[in-house]
């Protein structure tokens, strides 16, 4: 597969840089602190220095997303839209950006690396139940539902609407039943207060049960 090559391929490794904390908060000012490192939008990687294994696991993480199918386009007002993966960004002419899908996509990322940590021999990557675990659970079973070829042509092919169809089809027909379901994922993963989390992920687990529901009796 495309993404296993990009893995293994010596150029990706020469596209990788790690770098200390100290060195990475001064060139990337704007990143928020917490961030273990990020892929730009011409594939280069960077990286903050913390350990060897956390360091291997940022990097598939990292890689995955330049596996990921990736878009730029401008709309008829001048607004740049662009998609990597599931994740959806719209940079408008003032300034303000909005972005759809980014929990999901980091989830199913992280499902992808965990995966592919494990292919390349290590039985419990770290970080594994730290990293965007919400996101990575709730991902992990839409996987289940839709299926793992359907997921995989999501990220890194051309086949979101096919995933958003046959999401839309699990959920008896409801076509903003992934937009509801992506928010909530986003709003599990935010700084939100617990009352908001709390019902998001009912609405989450609601949205779930009617899918493996609609599942089990196609």
């Amino acid at each position: 597969a495309s993404q296993v090559y990009e893995l293994e391929h010596s150029g990706t490794e020469n596209q990788i840089k790690v770098m200390s904390i100290t060195e990475y908060r001064k060139e990337f000012s704007k990143k928020v602190h917490d961030v273990a490192g990020h892929c730009d939008e011409r594939g280069n990687i960077y990286i903050k220095d913390t350990s060897p294994e956390m360091v291997k696991h940022v990097s598939v993480h990292e890689t995955l997303y330049r596996c990921a199918d990736r878009t730029w386009s401008k709309d008829e007002n001048g607004n740049k839209k662009t998609t990597c993966g599931l994740r959806e960004s719209t940079w408008y002419t003032d300034g303000t950006r909005i972005t759809k899908n980014k929990a999901a996509n980091k989830g199913i990322t992280e499902v992808y690396t965990l995966r592919e940590l494990r292919r390349q021999g290590e039985e419990e990557p770290l970080g594994s139940d730290i990293v965007y675990s919400e996101a990575r659970i709730w991902m992990e079973r839409i996987e289940v539902l839709v299926g793992k070829e359907i997921m995989a042509e999501a990220y890194f092919g051309k086949g979101k609407k096919e995933f958003k169809d046959a999401f839309q089809r699990l959920n008896n027909g409801n076509d903003l039943a992934w937009e509801i379901f992506s928010k909530d994922l986003d709003v599990i993963n935010s700084n939100a207060v617990f009352s908001v989390k709390e019902y998001a992920v009912k609405r989450l687990e609601d949205i779930y049960c009617t899918m493996l529901q609609n599942q089990q009796e196609e």
